[in-house]
């Protein structure tokens, strides 16, 4: 998972680029990613494994043969404890920052596993990132590393084409 998110981040311009290359990548375990362009503010969530490459799009009913996400407009999610998930980001709707996704709603929704959250901002080319402390000390109830993407490459030389905001 880390190399494929690598060459996404690294080789994609867009969601055709993201699918190509997760599509095109063997199936080793079951992941899921949510992926996002900050130049259309467009979104995709992706399950890959051995078996199967799947594409779903904001505002749609997700579903497998064990759970149900109902559809939310201009939202994508999935994960565990679907009905927890499906209430909050209904409620907190249209006002989702990072840091109310870092505060208020992976603690929520996390499972005891929790052992790594990322919060992307695509459009600053920003994330933040926690990993679990110790099996007894979830990635959830730890502080957030922030990394600025469009900083860094800036810093070696890179020049972005952001959209530029109305």
């Amino acid at each position: 998972m880390p190399f494929v998110l690598r060459d996404v981040l690294t080789y994609s311009k867009n969601l055709a680029d993201v699918r190509r290359i997760i599509s095109s990548t063997p199936g080793t375990n079951s992941f899921v990613f949510l992926m996002s362009d900050g130049k259309t503010n467009q979104s995709e969530l992706y399950v890959r494994d051995r078996f199967r490459f799947e594409v779903h799009k904001p505002g749609v009913e997700l579903k497998d043969d064990k759970k149900s996400f109902p559809a939310i407009k201009n939202v994508l999610y999935g994960g565990h404890y679907e009905s927890k998930m499906a209430q909050i980001l209904a409620e907190r709707r249209g006002q989702i920052t990072p840091e109310m996704l870092m505060k208020d709603i992976i603690p929520f929704i996390a499972m005891p596993s929790n052992f790594q959250n990322v919060v992307y901002e695509p459009q600053g080319l920003q994330f933040w990132f926690t990993n679990a402390k110790d099996p007894d000390n979830s990635a959830a109830n730890q502080p957030y590393t922030h990394f600025d993407f469009g900083k860094a490459l800036a810093d070696f030389g890179v020049e972005l084409h952001k959209k530029s905001k109305p």
